[in-house]
């Protein structure tokens, strides 16, 4: 279910829920405890303090295939926003050839006082955050436009999607459990 609360935020942000969260979400945690990444290194760097990350690697040699696991959530997801904003044309996300879309789909995970800095995601319509592992008190998504800070209140289990054009970052993780994120553009 898509409901939308843009309150002082300069565009729409809309917010689902998604189903069976908790069996993917076991799903994935175990997929990450098990899958060592060949030749990662975490992005530790101006901007962001990231514990564990696929962002980087494109055609890395490297388990994958959670990304087959996600993409009923996201087609689920983006079927209900194509309704709700009567798009004529549908989001594609899974076909490369389809130029209305920029697919791109990463995970990032952050530990006790991780975080990522301000940012936008360029090339692309929408930005989303499947929100797979949130502890109490940890630091969903704020927002900023024309340096005015936003805050949308979130909660695990849902996926937000929002203008690529705000300004957004993931402040500082003050949990002693590590949050999970899925992000994916839309186009």
């Amino acid at each position: 279910m898509i409901k939308i609360n843009t309150g002082d935020i300069p565009g729409q942000v809309f917010v689902s829920d998604v189903e069976d969260h908790e069996e993917f979400k076991n799903y994935f945690l175990n997929f990450l405890n098990n899958n060592q990444i060949s030749g990662f290194i975490s992005p530790h760097s101006y901007g962001q303090s990231i514990f564990n990350t696929d962002y980087h690697l494109k055609n890395g040699n490297y388990n994958s295939s959670y990304i087959e696991q996600v993409k009923s959530i996201i087609l689920k997801h983006t079927d209900t926003l194509n309704q709700f904003l009567m798009y004529r044309d549908p989001f594609n996300l899974f076909n490369p050839e389809d130029s209305r879309t920029y697919n791109q789909i990463w995970y990032q995970q952050y530990k006790k006082g991780d975080y990522h800095t301000w940012h936008r995601h360029q090339y692309s319509t929408f930005s989303n955050v499947y929100y797979v592992s949130l502890p109490k008190n940890s630091a969903s998504t704020s927002f900023r436009y024309c340096g005015k800070e936003f805050e949308f209140d979130v909660k695990e289990g849902q996926i937000i999607t929002f203008p690529s054009y705000l300004e957004h970052c993931s402040k500082p993780n003050p949990s002693d459990h590590i949050k999970t994120v899925i992000s994916f553009n839309l186009d």
